[in-house]
């Protein structure tokens, strides 16, 4: 006797056990719903995928689903949502899994914004361990996006939706070509049908990069447009949208989203040490918590406070003409204060700064110079990082000219601190100049033999290597010419879009930032002063920088 459809609904029950309480949601292949375990008076939440019967008709689908309960069963993570009973009712196919207390981290970013830096890095330790854990089962979940993602009241995340997830060595259940995701979240080499783990990363990155900014890099309702933006496109840099982001998480960001898969993290637990170590970065004062959000006030009456407050939402949306325009009219109604014509005079010069700029960083994008606009938008957004002129970023890192100038930024740019010397231990001075000989008959030996092949793409592949050899040697910034970041930036020079070398570069410099802390914890300063140097020569980083001319004023002390 063929089994009888049931109606999911309030009240009913479920394998004798799970009473129906409500439907919280739906997906593409059922719903999900809250419901009450009342066996034994248990009386705890659940919560209950349902397969429903016309989805079960579709053998497809119905694989997948018994795929989702095989992979979920099999997961035991306190970040993954735990599986407690996998039944059939009628024609339903149904698990039961823990009921999420809190709020997805989509709706979380909606109602607060932009998330803490720390904070950030905080859930995403979690989660990138999730992920590891779901690869060390031979499992890709394929389908990572802020709302599949659930924090609770303690900061707690925990992933969910294994719908679209695949198992090592299970049936293959796409057809030829068909493309499984959420666009805004999916890697490059989803959009091909491949499958890589390394997409799970791609798609934290993206996540990662919708917390700190609050949206996701590429944002359109038009899949084609979407899919050539994942593709092709670079997402507007964070440091020009978050100045604040530390420069270790903004490195974990640009390294999650690479194009290629070979270009991320090779596992999910890199990625996780990676964070581990942004996380060190933070100062011990600042906490890993989302602080509570502001209490909401009731709007002043009188029109005065009201264009005030207006003025400085307007000012936070990148609208200061708009703002002392609102503060302006309000004025005519009223008698003005010292306090509010003050007001008047910095919003007006505010107005005049941002259109400044503006008209700078346009005409020097059409002069074709990236590098100097960029600079310019930059300072900008130092004095007033709400301002609009970010905008104009896109322009520049959308075309391969303005990612060149970008990947050259570090190594054509002045040196940190004006005259901050390159520091050199007495035991290097002895051969410093023999090297810097030699490496100068190097190079016009190299213009005038091998002019055609220095100017190849093999010759970017031959310099990072040989920067490996050097940084594996301690050569970091110096001798000059002979050194791992002469040899990088050359590398980058001559092929702007080896990733390689400039991810070698960067984690070379985070490697000496750490060395260097590790010596002044133990109160070697001098050692903390060299390697630090170091760090900053290789990475022009605000913070750094402050840090070493810090550590430089004590060591004369």
């Amino acid at each position: 006797m063929a089994p009888q459809p049931v109606v999911i609904g309030p009240g009913v029950v479920l394998a004798n056990k799970y009473q129906v309480i409500e439907r919280i949601g739906a997906g593409g292949m059922g719903a999900v719903y809250r419901a009450r375990e009342i066996d034994f008076h248990v009386n705890r939440s659940v919560a209950i995928k349902v397969l429903t019967p016309q989805f079960a008709g579709d053998a497809r689908l119905a694989q997948r689903f018994a795929e989702e309960i095989q992979i979920s069963t099999q997961l035991d993570h306190p970040n993954i949502v735990p599986i407690y009973f996998v039944g059939r009712e009628g024609e339903n196919l149904f698990f039961v899994m823990k009921y999420l207390r809190g709020q997805t981290l989509k709706a979380l970013v909606a109602g607060h914004g932009p998330l803490p830096p720390r904070f950030v890095v905080h859930l995403m330790q979690q989660l990138a361990r999730a992920i590891d854990s779901i690869h060390r089962q031979g499992a890709i979940h394929r389908d990572i996006k802020s709302v599949n993602i659930m924090i609770d009241d303690d900061g707690n995340a925990t992933l969910m939706d294994f719908g679209i997830a695949k198992m090592e060595g299970g049936a293959d259940l796409t057809t030829s070509g068909e493309v499984l995701g959420t666009a805004p979240y999916m890697a490059p080499e989803q959009w091909r049908g491949e499958k890589d783990p390394r997409s799970d990363l791609y798609a934290l990155g993206i996540v990662m990069y919708e917390t700190l900014t609050g949206d996701p890099p590429f944002v359109s309702n038009q899949l084609p447009e979407m899919m050539d933006a994942h593709l092709n496109r670079q997402p507007v840099p964070l440091r020009f949208i978050r100045p604040e982001v530390p420069a270790a998480l903004v490195e974990v960001v640009d390294r999650c989203l690479a194009k290629a898969p070979a270009d991320r993290y090779p596992t999910a637990n890199d990625l996780a040490q990676a964070l581990d170590f942004a996380d060190r970065g933070f100062p011990p004062n600042v906490p890993a918590v989302l602080p509570p959000k502001p209490p909401v006030t009731a709007p002043p009456t009188d029109p005065l406070a009201a264009a005030l407050a207006a003025a400085d939402r307007l000012v936070g949306d990148g609208s200061p003409h708009e703002a002392r325009q609102a503060v302006a009219d309000a004025v005519g109604h009223t008698e003005a204060s010292a306090e509010v014509i003050l007001r008047l005079d910095e919003l007006a010069k505010l107005a005049a700064q941002d259109d400044e700029a503006k008209t700078r960083a346009q005409k020097l994008l059409d002069k074709r110079n990236p590098t100097e606009a960029e600079q310019v938008i930059l300072n900008h957004l130092r004095e007033y990082p709400a301002s609009r002129i970010g905008n104009l970023l896109a322009s520049i890192y959308q075309t391969p000219s303005g990612i060149r100038a970008a990947l050259q930024t570090p190594a054509s740019g002045p040196r940190v601190g004006g005259d901050a010397p390159t520091i050199i231990t007495k035991s290097e001075k002895r051969w410093l100049k023999p090297l810097l000989i030699a490496g100068i008959i190097v190079v016009v030996l190299g213009i005038l033999i091998g002019g055609p092949f220095v100017f190849s793409g093999a010759t970017s592949n031959v310099l990072e290597r040989l920067g490996d050899q050097f940084n594996a040697e301690q050569w970091y910034a110096s001798p000059p010419v002979l050194n791992a970041t002469a040899c990088y930036r050359l590398a980058l020079s001559f092929n702007p879009s080896n990733r390689t070398a400039l991810h070698a570069m960067q984690d070379m410099a985070t490697h000496l930032w750490s060395t260097a802390r590790a010596y002044r914890e133990r109160g070697d300063l001098k050692s903390a002063v060299q390697y630090l140097g170091w760090a900053v020569e290789i990475t022009r980083n605000p913070d750094w920088e402050r840090t070493y001319w810090q550590y430089q004023r004590q060591l004369k002390k």
